[in-house]
């Protein structure tokens, strides 16, 4: 695994004693604390280490910034480290999110422009486990950016396609047209992620289902984002054939409160079950509503509505 340690002091070698020494004569003692951030105790991540020198503490920037949710970028040509916390359309992917959008209305479309950070401990993760990607050095980066308004209706997406090298924290710059009008919007997100490292290869449960037995969801994962809720989970189609669907998940507290919803709007092939036992179409859906859902006790799924189609 490649590691890179940022830190605010320059030169240092960590020595296995608690006094560490650079070359330029600085006298550092290593510093046992422990980290709080918002309320949120976090143990120091294996590689990292907090100084204490001539009185004061310094910290591993890294560690810092992206514990708050900061992009953490340096620049070997002008020997800058820029801490960036503008990067909010977050993905389910670690070290890989948008920022510094800009929507500009074009005719009935948008044009967006913006930041593509993708981080070194992202391209690790697809080469330490059974990856989809062939070239260790270089990889194209596919997504969606979702823009939703302020009620968690999804406005529109657009496809991004944007290829990294694999060495280093990177930002590319990205520019789409969407084809719907998006300037209205109050939330994004960044959805769709691949190529992501496979965990598992194991089906999931889809154990929450609709009152008809059309759509079923499995387990959610959920990641807060200001005032929004990130949310992904399985989800297939139990009756064959092809339908566009429109959905509603609703959350809700342990008293039964209801903590907000998520839309679904999808076009897919049922069915789940197969004769031989064997479970396909199952597919990794995102969305986002306004609230918090981090900590729902249960969840329902409504179809809206549906229709069955000639073709996907």
């Amino acid at each position: 695994m490649r590691k890179y340690l940022f830190g605010f002091v320059c030169g240092i070698v960590f020595a296995s004693a608690s006094a560490v020494y650079a070359n330029d004569g600085i006298r550092a003692i290593l510093f046992p604390v422990k980290y709080e951030f918002n309320g949120v105790e976090r143990e120091l991540e294996p590689g990292y280490h907090t100084l204490k020198h001539d009185g004061r503490t310094y910290v591993p920037v890294r560690y810092m910034a992206e514990s708050l949710d900061a992009v953490v970028i340096y620049d070997e040509a002008k020997k800058t480290i820029r801490v960036d916390d503008r990067f909010d359309a977050i993905s389910f992917v670690g070290g890989v999110k948008a920022g510094h959008l800009k929507v500009v209305k074009d005719g009935n479309k948008s044009k967006v422009t913006g930041e593509l950070y993708a981080g070194q401990r992202y391209f690790d993760s697809l080469y330490e486990r059974m990856m989809a990607a062939e070239d260790p050095n270089k990889v194209e980066l596919n997504a969606h950016l979702a823009f939703y308004d302020d009620s968690s209706k999804l406005l529109g997406k657009v496809a991004i396609k944007v290829p990294f090298t694999t060495k280093g924290d990177q930002l590319k710059e990205i520019e789409a047209i969407t084809e719907q009008d998006v300037t209205g919007y109050s939330f994004a997100t960044l959805e769709n992620v691949w190529p992501v490292p496979h965990d598992s290869f194991l089906p999931p449960d889809l154990h929450v289902k609709d009152k008809s037995g059309l759509l079923g969801v499995g387990y959610m994962e959920t990641i807060k984002s200001g005032e929004y809720t990130k949310v992904r989970f399985p989800m297939g189609v139990f009756k064959e054939g092809n339908y566009r669907i429109e959905a509603v998940v609703t959350y809700y507290d342990e008293q039964g409160k209801v903590l907000g919803t998520a839309e679904i709007n999808t076009l897919s092939e049922g069915p789940v079950d197969v004769p031989s036992g064997e479970q396909i179409n199952i597919v990794d859906y995102e969305t986002a509503g306004k609230g918090d859902f981090t900590k729902a006790a249960r969840y329902t799924l409504d179809v809206i509505s549906s229709k069955l189609v000639a073709e996907k």
